[in-house]
């Protein structure tokens, strides 16, 4: 067989047959997904994980509601997503169920259906297609006040597309990884009726797809991708509705952090690639308050692909400075973080004129992560740690000499998801 390796939704089912983008007329070309979200859809997916740096940053406002255990509720929902190079809006409809441990944390778990049945054929992708299925879980931690509360939300989960392409006119459905980083206002018009808005930034990891055409064989290459997530609804509390006292804080002000962790990064390299790289770092904290804290953390990610662009290869090392708040309660810490840096590729081609003796370097570029922070509080120095986000990398652009002269790689920004656990000790 043939490998042919194309990239993240390029092959469509066209009349029965994967065509390549290149062989398509201009009308029938598809951009990949993503492209059109870095205009409106990206700007307010920043704006989202914003949003839950602000909501866990004021959280430490004092104030007394009426909670109860557990809350079940029903909501709209639009999801805005790239679908073959289209920038779509997918209503949809949902259902919530909620276990609150105290009124600033709370166990969120939601499930929502999109039934727009996207199936002619310049809408199924290798990746995506059809009918949208997600479903999520995770904390919301934040503040309530007597009228309403304002909570930032971390919830991985899946996302299932009822069709994707197959060859032969063929569809199946498919499941990615996602993860949801976002925020929820909500009005308590009643004791026991909540008036909920949520909006958050969906991260999708696409794993790679293997697609055979008789003696070819078709790769289409994953990716870390976005979409756009809102939603309204009502919900219900269940059982016995009490009023909540004032919390009890963790008193950990104007302390010295350091710790090690394990981190896998998840981006696309060397053709398009998606790659899991596993690493391992260390980090340093200090607290300004309960709430606010400064870190510095470095990774270094040692396997080499062995394959390599002028713009990235080799061995990966990330180092990120930046700050996290949010809130502790008890046992348990939820944060927001943003952390600009820099990523450094141990070994990228530098100059290719002599194809039998090519020259190569180290190259580093602007990057930012932003995300979501779990501490578990096992005794009074040490902390179990848990992070996921979207680590944004912007590659600049550069020109190396060829066999036939200067070559120009433009600059282009990448998501790739990242996550880590480890351990910290306070001194």
């Amino acid at each position: 067989m043939t490998p042919v390796r194309v990239n993240l939704h390029e092959i469509v089912i066209y009349y029965g047959r994967a065509v390549p983008s290149e062989s398509r007329s201009p009308i029938f070309t598809v951009l990949a997904p993503g492209l059109l979200e870095r205009g409106m859809a990206m700007t307010i997916g920043r704006h989202s994980a914003l949003l839950l740096a602000l909501t866990l940053c004021i959280s430490s406002a004092r104030g007394q509601t009426a909670i109860s255990t557990y809350e079940i509720g029903m909501q709209g929902s639009l999801l805005r997503i790239g679908q073959s190079g289209v920038l779509t809006n997918s209503p949809g409809f949902g259902a919530r169920f909620m276990r609150n441990f105290s009124p600033t944390l709370a166990i969120d778990s939601e499930v929502n259906f999109y039934p727009t049945d996207y199936r002619q054929y310049n809408q199924i992708t290798a990746q995506s297609g059809g009918r949208r299925f997600t479903f999520s879980a995770g904390l919301k931690g934040g503040f309530r006040k007597q009228g309403f509360g304002l909570f930032g939300t971390v919830r991985p989960g899946l996302i299932n597309f009822s069709r994707v392409g197959e060859i032969g006119l063929k569809t199946s459905p498919r499941t990615s990884f996602m993860t949801n980083l976002g925020g929820a206002f909500e009005i308590y018009p009643t004791k026991r009726t909540i008036v909920r808005f949520d909006v958050g930034t969906l991260l999708i990891r696409f794993s790679d797809r293997v697609i055979n055409v008789g003696n070819t064989t078709f790769t289409a290459t994953g990716k870390v991708d976005t979409a756009l997530q809102l939603n309204g609804g009502v919900s219900y509390r269940l059982g016995r509705v009490e009023e909540a006292g004032a919390p009890v804080r963790r008193s950990r002000q104007k302390r010295l952090e350091v710790g090690a962790q394990f981190s896998a990064l998840t981006l696309g390299r060397y053709n398009s690639q998606l790659r899991d790289e596993p690493g391992i770092g260390g980090r340093i904290a200090f607290q300004l308050s309960t709430q606010v804290g400064l870190e510095a953390e470095v990774n270094h990610f040692p396997r080499n692909p062995q394959a390599l662009t002028p713009t990235e290869g080799g061995t990966i090392t990330q180092a990120l400075f930046g700050a996290k708040a949010g809130i502790r309660r008890h046992k348990l810490g939820l944060f927001a973080k943003v952390r600009p840096g820099f990523v450094n590729f141990g070994q990228t081609l530098a100059n290719e004129s002599d194809i039998l003796n090519p020259k190569y370097s180290r190259l580093t570029h602007f990057a930012i992560d932003l995300g979501s922070v779990i501490e578990l509080y096992l005794s009074n120095r040490v902390t179990l740690r848990f992070d996921i986000g979207d680590t944004r990398i912007y590659f600049g652009s550069r020109t190396i000499s060829g066999p036939t002269g200067p070559f120009r790689y433009p600059s282009l920004s990448r998501d790739s998801l990242q996550m880590s656990t480890g351990f910290m000790w306070a001194f």
